[in-house]
């Protein structure tokens, strides 16, 4: 008979956590409706056990319990440990252990399953072929040439060639090039959303889908597995923010399951940002655009996981970001990045908040132009990962002594944007993130996206 491995206790650590979740910049990385990151008790206690285990160092195979001890450790009840246990399996973050004591085993979440994960997101907040084309001419010569090569890979990061081979060393640009991967297998992704606002014909077959899914075995609960057919059928098939999916009832008949677990599942897909629940006439299930808040959640725990660090995060974004601004400057002139670049100059010459707040803004005016969303989604998961591991204190104004030269120096850079010179561009940008790096560390890593 083989012997059940010894549990050990976990131990939270609140404060880490109450930190990132109340910092205002995480929120802004996170999106603007993100501002309360995690809205259930479910929810921050599942952040809370990741937040945990990273402090651990990831212990893959670690059995923790028994639940009554876990849920006390984590001031919580036994039904809200549960669900945020069942969350985290949702992330294959861990698995829940059966049997009176219970607890959960520390897994180590796998790629494809995560980039499958991003990949439903991009589907669900909608992207076009230009994003994703631009997105490969930007991550796939990263993933071969990898971060330490940054002098070799960054001033020919448009013309390398993308290939699919990676490097051992960044799981974060592993993970972001994955996701673009499965765009290759799945072109019909890049369609119109259908209008019709009518329940889509979810697969009822749960059972063989979910043995063919990476992470996903017959160990887990099985509200974890219908959460996430659930989730996979309603992404895949690009519904609209609002679809009315169903009553519970009519979803429990699809996925010949009891209500009970139906009920359990929605909740679990609600306190991740995918569902809302209606009352009234035409109620029911309904479809919701998920955040990148949403997403940065769900990839946390493969990032810890496999090692990320914040020197990587910083050099991640900082590439991406160089990457981004030579497609804004290859892009012909159109009305929006005129308009954006307006936009960008008032922001930097706003003087009722911090300069470097204000050049953030400018930023991100820029990034968010069409063909960029998914490489701006990229920057942004780096540095929240960065803002929550490294629990960043950027709650202060961040002031520089030389805030004229700066301005001067991000008014240039808007310039060589709007002459289409992506050499003095990048060379600006680099500039300006030295000066934030010699007075504000912290802030320089992160005040990129």
């Amino acid at each position: 008979m083989k012997m059940r491995s010894e549990a050990r206790t976990l131990l939270p650590h609140e404060a880490h956590t109450r930190t990132w979740m109340a910092q205002p910049f995480y929120a802004a990385v996170a999106s603007n409706d993100a501002s309360k990151p995690v809205e259930s008790l479910g929810g921050y206690t599942a952040a809370a056990i990741e937040d945990a285990l990273s402090f651990e160092g990831w212990p893959t195979g670690q059995v923790y319990g028994p639940d009554n001890a876990l849920a006390a450790n984590f001031k919580v009840d036994g039904r809200r440990f549960r669900q945020a246990v069942r969350l985290l399996e949702m992330r294959g973050v861990c698995r829940s252990r059966r049997g009176t004591p219970g607890g959960l085993t520390v897994l180590k979440p796998d790629l494809s399953e995560t980039a499958h994960t991003l990949f439903r997101h991009l589907c669900a907040v909608g992207v076009t072929q230009t994003d994703i084309c631009q997105a490969r001419s930007v991550i796939g010569p990263l993933v071969l040439a990898g971060p330490s090569n940054v002098q070799q890979s960054t001033p020919d990061l448009l013309s390398a060639p993308c290939q699919s081979e990676y490097q051992p060393d960044n799981c974060a640009l592993k993970l972001m090039f994955a996701s673009l991967e499965y765009f290759s297998d799945a072109p019909h992704q890049l369609d119109d959303p259908p209008a019709s606002s009518s329940a889509p014909e979810l697969n009822a077959d749960t059972t063989a889908v979910f043995m063919d899914r990476p992470g996903l075995t017959r160990h887990f609960h099985l509200a974890t597995l219908v959460a996430s057919k659930i989730c996979s059928d309603v992404s895949s098939g690009m519904w609209r923010s609002a679809t009315r999916l169903g009553s519970a009832i009519q979803l429990s008949d699809r996925y010949n399951v009891s209500e009970r677990v139906i009920t359990e599942a929605i909740r679990l897909l609600r306190d991740e940002g995918l569902l809302t629940t209606r009352r009234g006439r035409g109620g029911g299930v309904v479809f919701a655009r998920p955040s990148d808040g949403d997403i940065m959640r769900r990839v946390f725990g493969f990032l810890s996981a496999h090692g990320l660090d914040g020197g990587t995060c910083s050099e991640t974004s900082l590439l991406i970001n160089i990457g981004t601004l030579k497609l804004i400057c290859a892009t012909p002139k159109f009305g929006d990045l005129d308009h954006a670049l307006d936009q960008a100059r008032c922001a930097l010459l706003t003087e009722n908040r911090p300069l470097i707040l204000s050049w953030f803004s400018a930023l991100r005016l820029l990034y968010d132009l069409p063909g960029n969303r998914i490489l701006h989604l990229f920057i942004r998961l780096a540095v929240g990962f960065h803002v929550r591991q490294g629990c960043m204190d950027l709650d202060h104004p961040l002031h520089l002594k030389n805030e004229d030269e700066f301005r001067g120096l991000g008014l240039k850079m808007l310039t060589n944007i709007d002459r289409r010179d992506a050499d003095s561009t990048v060379s600006a940008f680099l500039t300006l993130q030295a000066l934030i790096n010699k007075e504000h560390p912290a802030a320089g890593a992160v005040v990129t996206c």
